[in-house]
């Protein structure tokens, strides 16, 4: 659950600093980065410690397209994405207020005025907001999974509403992301000191109603069994999955701060199913032209098959669609050699398919989550966020959120992640 800032003192203006860029088509080296705005706001780690200027990010005016592996502005400025992941409303199983956790375990819960407002200060240009597709279609569709009426949870489309404005009314552009953890509100996990709550998709496509206790196993499937079904795209299921974000997209498409869709996160077989039958081409496919359908303006980003070293990726090949951006998640306990191995590995893919990329999740080395955290997290974040540099990738730190951005202890953000992040 995102917490609200303690007071942050003023930072200091830096200069502006113009890289060249690369030429049309090709990865970029450097970019232009604009400078922090006067009476721009740090985090404060103590009375006695003075705040450092970090250089803003260069702001997002409007929607973006692909021209290789850069994404450009309509008026061909090259955007790296630079920002936090805001995770709240994808918790939930459709209820129709938030706040409503039952079991421990948490439903939506909508971003306070006061997060935008600290993203935007902090000089983040982007957000990568959840939302799932449990909580926008709590019941079936009327008529058939594949071709009935859809029964949208609208009170929740609107509270998405005001979150996207939020941000998108101080000038943070938003890319939208399909949330999905533990695959579904049907499923629980029980781990060491807490229950892990299914996120994603609908319980009622595991056999549970609508009229069932939150979070309640349905008893008779697995989730390795649900994710074989989905990805196998049993019943059509794909295609209802296509109209839930189509819904979505197209309800943000007059709002040009909102520039991407991150059409489904961590689409991992778990030892389900051969990665070979995720058919993610397949997929990606599908809901991207149900997405473009709705909303043309969207970049689609695509995530491929669970990491375990550099021939373990499903895809062979992007989606044949436009504007695409290849995106990975990296929690590794060092950047090297274990992150930097793994972000090469995906900057070979997506130089090699002409793309964009973006680590659209990274916690600090652990020091931005509730795992723990390695001595030199500093360090390595520093020299990750220098390579993200030098070869033109975005990133999204996870998450602006208490346990992980937000120190439990102290209610304040962790000590100097904002520093590091800033500089680069």
């Amino acid at each position: 659950m995102a917490l609200s800032l303690a007071a942050l003192a003023a930072g200091a203006t830096a200069s502006a600093t113009v890289h060249a860029t690369a030429t049309a088509g090709a990865r970029t080296r450097a970019e232009v980065v604009s400078p922090s705005r006067p009476g721009s706001t740090h985090e404060r780690m103590g009375d006695s410690e003075s705040p450092t200027a970090a250089t803003a990010a260069v702001r997002i005016h409007g929607w973006l397209h692909t021209d290789g592996t850069r994404i450009l502005d309509a008026g061909g400025r090259v955007v790296r994405f630079r920002g936090v992941d805001v995770s709240g409303m994808g918790h939930g199983w459709g209820s129709i207020r938030p706040d409503a956790g039952a079991y421990h375990c948490p439903s939506w819960t909508p971003p306070p005025p006061s997060e935008a407002a600290a993203v935007a200060r902090w000089g983040f240009n982007v957000v990568r907001l959840s939302f799932s597709w449990s909580n926008l279609e709590p019941r079936a569709p009327a008529g058939g999974l594949a071709s009935g009426r859809h029964r949208y949870n609208l009170p929740y489309m609107r509270a998405l509403t005001r979150a996207v404005r939020s941000f998108t009314g101080r000038g943070v552009a938003v890319v939208l992301q399909m949330a999905q953890s533990n695959w579904s509100p049907a499923f629980h996990v029980p781990g060491r000191n807490h229950t892990k709550c299914g996120v994603g998709m609908p319980a009622w496509l595991y056999g549970v109603p609508s009229t069932a206790l939150p979070y309640r196993s349905s008893g008779t499937f697995t989730i390795g069994r649900a994710r074989r079904t989905f990805f196998e795209n049993r019943g059509g299921v794909q295609r209802a999955y296509a109209a839930a974000w189509a819904f979505v997209a197209g309800r943000f498409a007059s709002n040009h701060l909102v520039v991407g869709a991150d059409m489904m996160n961590e689409p991992f077989t778990l030892g389900a199913l051969p990665t070979s039958y995720l058919r993610l081409d397949r997929l990606y496919e599908t809901v991207g032209r149900a997405i473009h359908a709705a909303n043309p303006h969207l970049l689609l980003a695509f995530q491929d098959s669970q990491y375990r070293g550099p021939g373990s990726l499903a895809l062979r090949r992007p989606p044949a669609l436009p504007n695409v951006v290849y995106t990975f998640h990296m929690y590794y306990p060092v950047w090297s050699p274990g992150g930097l191995a793994m972000t090469r590995t995906y900057l070979r893919r997506a130089d090699a398919w002409n793309v964009p990329l973006w680590i659209s999740e990274f916690d600090a080395f652990g020091y931005a989550s509730p795992a723990g955290t390695h001595v030199r997290w500093a360090r390595q974040l520093a020299s990750m966020l220098r390579f993200c540099r030098l070869h033109g990738v975005g990133w999204t730190e996870f998450a602006y959120a208490h346990r992980w951005m937000f120190d439990p202890a102290t209610g304040r953000v962790r000590a100097g992640l904002l520093r590091v992040l800033g500089r680069y």
